[in-house]
């Protein structure tokens, strides 16, 4: 899809959406929780997210949240409190359920196994439900570090397949490559998690290299419609980064299919910096076929970019860039994923700048033709309605949107917001 110029982008900035209203449904108080990060919800309607820091007289480590509206009020239920041992700290990511309302999750940290990561290596969670009320809480793997040829820190959340296996991604551990960048951490795997009838059991699919297929991923892993895995790595792809300090590539987006139980990577597109570095928090697809993802550095002005790939019919994908942030009061820094809805709209968070320094809301609208227009549909204050939205956006059916905003709000913990149309 062709890129709009540069003057038109400026006009569509100027005028930003009108007719939104936002509305915030929960402040955290640091008790509940510190700097939450992306949602999804259940079918009666209730939310569920992770805060990163904080939660309980530890005040440390993070928890799982529920949201729930009762009586025209947003009610939240703290679902587990990290202890940062066994458990896990600092929970990361959006969570993922399956068809039993099972939630699962990863924390960056803790876990309890030694080895290289001196017991910091990170966790896979799992949240059930109980016939008779409340939640039961289970740690189902814990990472035990690249000395292991295990990963370690997985940095997004994880993705349930229709059978219940968890696929997911570590930024670190699997190998040590030759690269110096890399060095004895490993540049970070793909992993999945398979339920059986002693608990889980870990088979690690891919290990990055640094090289042509990338390194340290910090997105989840998403399925195309024959069954592959799509994910990004920040880094990586070979070469130099066009904006100077991406010493083994800006990124990528790959590729992983299976065949007779083994799993080959294909890198489907190599960044070089002004279109983008460090692809960041996962991807969507549209009907027809074609992918969608943000950088969080780059694109044209080095703060941020938009892309598409598009799988062309004689084999490989193009790739286009739909938007590069400006760094005014369209914003600057992406850090969650795209949400796309029934016609194609893509929305996402930019977490810093705006007219208030605090970060924005962004939509983009397919055009006839194969562009793009950008406008803003919401600029955060900073104050009582956040600041820093580095989460993943919900859609409803009415078109509202529902966000985090991991600093500022009420009490300074960071809020869940709503935007109505």
């Amino acid at each position: 899809m062709k890129f709009f110029s540069m003057l038109s982008s400026i006009v569509l900035l100027l005028a930003s959406a009108s007719g939104q209203s936002s509305q915030t449904l929960f402040s955290f108080t640091g008790v509940d929780g510190e700097q939450p990060f992306g949602l999804i919800a259940d079918k009666a309607g209730n939310f569920y997210g992770v805060t990163v820091g904080n939660g309980g007289s530890l005040n440390c480590c993070g928890t799982v949240y529920e949201l729930t509206h009762v009586s025209g009020q947003w009610t939240q239920i703290v679902l587990h409190q990290f202890t940062g041992g066994l458990d896990g700290a600092s929970p990361i990511g959006t969570l993922a359920s399956d068809s039993h309302g099972n939630l699962f999750g990863v924390t960056q940290s803790g876990g309890l196994q030694k080895g290289r990561c001196y017991s910091n290596c990170g966790t896979v969670f799992e949240l059930s439900p109980q016939s008779g009320g409340g939640w039961s809480f289970a740690q189902i793997y814990a990472f035990r570090g690249n000395q292991a040829g295990d990963g370690e820190e997985p940095d997004a959340g994880v993705t349930v397949s229709s059978s219940g296996d968890i696929y997911g991604t570590t930024e670190s551990g699997g190998v040590a490559s030759p690269e110096p960048n890399c060095s004895v951490y490993g540049c970070g795997t793909v992993f999945k998690l398979s339920r059986k009838a002693n608990g889980w059991s870990e088979t690690v699919l891919y290990k990055f290299m640094a090289g042509q297929d990338g390194a340290y991923p910090r997105g989840p892993v998403v399925f195309d419609s024959h069954r592959n895995l799509i994910g990004t790595t920040s880094q990586g792809g070979g070469g130099h980064c066009s904006i100077g300090y991406g010493l083994i590539g800006c990124g990528t987006v790959f590729q992983l299919a299976s065949s007779g139980g083994a799993w080959t990577e294909k890198v489907l597109h190599r960044f070089h910096g002004d279109d983008g570095f460090i692809p960041y928090q996962g991807l969507v697809f549209d009907a027809a076929g074609n992918l969608y993802g943000a950088t969080n550095l780059g694109g044209a002005n080095q703060v941020g970019a938009v892309f598409e790939l598009s799988p062309q019919a004689g084999g490989g994908w193009n790739e286009e860039t739909l938007y590069s942030f400006m760094g005014f009061s369209d914003g600057i820094f992406p850090a969650g994923g795209l949400s796309i809805d029934s016609t194609g709209n893509l929305y996402g968070t930019a977490s810093s700048a705006g007219a208030n320094d605090a970060g924005t809301i962004f939509k983009l609208t397919p055009q006839s033709g194969g562009s793009f227009s950008f406008s803003v549909v919401m600029t955060l204050n900073g104050t009582s309605d956040g600041s820093f939205p580095d989460g993943n956006l919900l859609l409803d059916s009415a078109g509202d949107l529902y966000g985090t905003a991991g600093f500022a709000g009420a009490n300074g913990y960071g809020d869940v917001f709503k935007i109505t149309p």
